[in-house]
């Protein structure tokens, strides 16, 4: 693997450049190589204001690709090279390349998406080609590749919508205006649907062909059966060491409980493993009563849309929906039909004192209201439990307080179980029981 061409990747692609790194040693050049392809086709119609000097970018890009098929030298080029080595290991097909390429060519006619058809052959030819290519370099069978798509479709959607501000702040819109199956509301329930499709059918892709996705932080779980009638049984260990110790811990129901540690103590995986978010590497995770890591996918999946709620640090709102569609996004997936779903979003959001707010956008919010809005999409499927990471880590003292007492109200006036993890000793002491985690050893109760 070259120097430039993995450095390039991490500079522009960093969540990519991790996702490389996690694979086999042998297989990291190339998977950096068809990183760093995607990136020179991507940026090629946003370099220049003149659409000529695009296209010669990506013919160039073409005529490189033609000549590796065709069994010739490759050109002397940095991304080139390693490229034509990674297509000719895995035997990579050209369609893909191609059909990346044409999506790209579509970006220097910076004209909207006709129709969903449209917009859904642009996103195989971007998300859907790129990682089906980097599956298949991994050693996918073809018969997990609809998996690969599916998700990579969802992704691609996705990443759409993130960045459909950036694209109409530069006077490009690429959703056609009354467009009914293109509006941002429906593309992201589309999205999350099939994402949630591929995880259920993820047991079809051998784990070593999965496009990774980052280093994992090892987890070993210690289930005991809890003794104590109404509580919440969680027993997790956030493992980084081989001698590090486990420790079982019961959350009576109801409780306000706030984990503490430095940061890198493991505290947003041991969140991320008591939503089933993350797997264990080993051992077994239960949570009230289920284990959770002997669930299917679609399993986990409807086990989680049922009992958890939630609440990130950085809120994770799609700019493009209002308050009511991101809190709305959780329920995509029920059974609640449009006005029941309406129903739960008004209440969510009436409880949270954003009722007046419903048609904002996040932009025209502030950073304490769009909080507001990601503790009412937390609420809105009405959770066993509430998960708040770091839930005032990017707000004002004020905005942060306001925050902590609506968690509070939730867990005193509904009754929400509430696990928050923070670092602020002011945040924890709003919670009715602390917890402190270092080095990915939870502290015994006393």
């Amino acid at each position: 693997m070259t120097d430039a061409v993995a450095a390039q990747v991490a500079r522009a692609d960093p969540e990519r450049w991790r996702a490389a790194m996690t694979a086999p040693a042998g297989k990291r050049a190339g998977q950096m190589a068809l990183y760093a392809f995607n990136l020179e086709i991507a940026r090629a119609p946003y370099v220049t204001s003149e659409p000529m000097l695009a296209e010669i970018r990506l013919r160039w890009w073409s005529d490189a690709l033609t000549e590796i098929f065709a069994g010739q030298s490759p050109r002397r080029h940095e991304i080139v090279q390693p490229l034509a080595e990674a297509i000719r290991a895995a035997d990579l097909p050209p369609g893909l390349f191609e059909a990346m390429i044409a999506a790209r060519a579509r970006d220097i006619e910076a004209a909207p998406f006709p129709d969903r058809a449209a917009l859904e052959t642009y996103v195989d030819g971007t998300a859907g080609a790129l990682m089906e290519l980097a599956a298949r370099h991994l050693g996918a069978p073809v018969a997990a590749l609809p998996v690969i798509r599916d998700y990579a479709r969802g992704a691609g959607i996705a990443a759409l919508l993130r960045a459909l501000p950036e694209f109409r702040a530069r006077g490009r819109d690429p959703l056609s205006p009354g467009a009914p199956d293109l509006t941002p509301a429906a593309l992201a329930a589309d999205a999350l649907a099939r994402i949630a499709s591929a995880r259920a059918r993820r047991t079809l892709v051998p784990a070593a062909a999965l496009p990774p996705s980052g280093p994992a932080m090892p987890v070993v779980p210690i289930a005991v059966a809890s003794k104590i009638p109404g509580t919440q049984s969680i027993a997790i260990l956030v493992e980084k060491n081989p001698s590090a110790l486990s420790a079982q811990f019961d959350i009576p129901a109801g409780t306000f409980l706030a984990i503490m540690g430095p940061s890198g103590s493991g505290k947003s995986t041991l969140l991320n493993v008591m939503a089933g978010i993350d797997r264990p590497t080993s051992g077994s995770v239960v949570v009230a009563g289920t284990r959770l890591d002997g669930l299917s996918e679609g399993a986990l999946a409807r086990w989680r849309a049922g009992h958890i709620g939630y609440v990130f640090q950085t809120y994770n709102l799609i700019p493009v929906l209002t308050a009511a569609e991101n809190v709305e996004l959780p329920l995509a997936l029920t059974h609640l039909t449009r006005r029941e779903r309406a129903d739960h979003v008004k209440t969510a959001l009436r409880l949270v004192g954003l009722g007046d707010r419903m048609d904002h956008y996040p932009r025209q919010l502030s950073g304490g209201q769009e909080q507001r809005v990601g503790v009412a999409r937390a609420i809105v499927s009405d959770p066993t439990m509430i998960l708040a990471d770091e839930p005032t880590g990017n707000l004002d003292r004020e905005s942060a307080d306001d925050i902590l007492t609506l968690l509070a109200r939730l867990n005193r006036e509904l009754g929400k179980t509430i696990v928050m993890v923070t670092h602020d000793p002011r945040a924890a002491e709003r919670a009715q029981m602390i917890r402190h985690l270092e080095k990915g050893v939870l502290e015994l109760p006393p």
